[in-house]
């Protein structure tokens, strides 16, 4: 039965042993290029400015090449999905050849689960060695300024992408177990895929663990902007900087608690409120001084930002947790399957 589902399956396990040869021979190289570009112009660079630039312009390297990346890990798991899941058993099933296989006194749990073994080896195989291969080449762009913990960073880095390829592959199998159609099931599986990873991302993952919270000083915060409100001004938040979390929210109060009025704000900013008339030369702007600075230290230190947020050493708690979260889906999918082709399919 091993062998005879093999041969049904080389051609898409080959094909997409293929994609990661050829997606391998150009990351290497390019990747060896950018962790010495790396090594020689931003590892050893003191100035904060000097610093500044050199990663701004090393974080532009390979702009094309890295679009691509984050496009083909967002791809590679639904194609998995799709042309290997759904049609390996939907194919069978639509042809009526499931019938000979059942009559050569293989039971047909023996018939799906040879199936699905052989596809979900394939599928975490090929999840596993695609994220490793395209970490290992992000890995001197991460290590200046990466938010891990950024929708997108998150599925394309670590060990998640064994879980989708896992969750795709079984989702194709049991949408072909049910709809027996190998284009119907093609489609359902794309929709469904998408769909499972939309919730988990804006929804689920956010609830792994509760947040943490923090009080940070003004002049901590970062990124403090100020809003021209009907009631009058404003301070916002623009992003505590929380050492590479994932921050839920952020509030700027007084350390009572109680919120930060436009009339405190107006009274202690006016800086902010009487911006250099338009047209004034850069160096006599800057003469003026630092409005938010100043409006930072005239506020003191009665007033903070309390921010929301998942800290930084939390990340591979989050990687296995959502690994978990799609193994558990795929091994429901995997039991469903089998209950419908034992008991349901005819």
């Amino acid at each position: 039965m091993i062998a005879f589902g093999w041969r049904q399956f080389r051609v898409q396990f080959l094909s997409m042993a293929a994609l990661l040869v050829a997606l391998t021979a150009v990351l290497v190289p390019t990747g060896v290029h950018a962790i010495n570009l790396y090594d020689e112009n931003v590892l050893h660079c003191t100035s904060g400015l000097l610093c500044a630039q050199a990663q701004n312009r090393f974080g532009h390297r390979y702009v094309f090449l890295q679009d691509t990346l984050s496009l083909l890990t967002q791809l590679i798991p639904g194609a998995i999905g799709v042309f290997w899941g759904a049609p390996l058993v939907a194919r069978e099933l639509e042809s009526g050849t499931y019938r000979l296989a059942w009559t050569q006194g293989v039971s047909r749990s023996r018939w799906l689960l040879a199936k699905l073994g052989m596809a979900g080896l394939g599928a975490a195989a090929v999840g596993g060695l695609s994220s490793w291969v395209i970490s290992w080449w992000y890995s001197p762009f991460d290590r200046f300024g990466m938010d891990r913990f950024d929708a997108g960073n998150f599925g394309e880095r670590g060990i998640v992408a064994i879980g989708y390829a896992l969750f795709a592959v079984t989702l194709g199998v049991a949408l072909g177990v049910v709809v027996r159609r190998v284009l119907p099931a093609m489609a359902l599986t794309l929709v469904g895929f998408i769909g499972v990873r939309i919730v988990v991302t804006l929804w689920v993952r956010r609830y792994f663990l509760p947040p943490a919270h923090e009080q940070l000083p003004l002049r901590q915060a970062g990124g403090i902007g100020v809003d021209i409100t009907p009631a009058g001004p404003q301070l916002v938040p623009g992003g505590a900087d929380i050492r590479n979390g994932w921050v839920y929210s952020g509030h700027i109060e007084h350390l009572d608690g109680s919120p930060l009025t436009p009339h405190q704000v107006a009274a202690a900013c006016p800086s902010l409120l009487n911006p250099p008339p338009v047209g004034m030369h850069g160096h006599v702007a800057r003469a003026l001084g630092d409005p938010m600075g100043q409006c930072i230290r005239s506020l003191g230190s009665s007033v903070v930002e309390r921010v929301t947020f998942q800290p930084a050493n939390r990340y591979w708690t989050f990687q296995w947790m959502e690994l978990g979260l799609f193994v558990l889906l795929a091994a429901a999918l995997s039991g469903f399957a089998l209950w419908w082709v034992r008991r349901r399919l005819v």
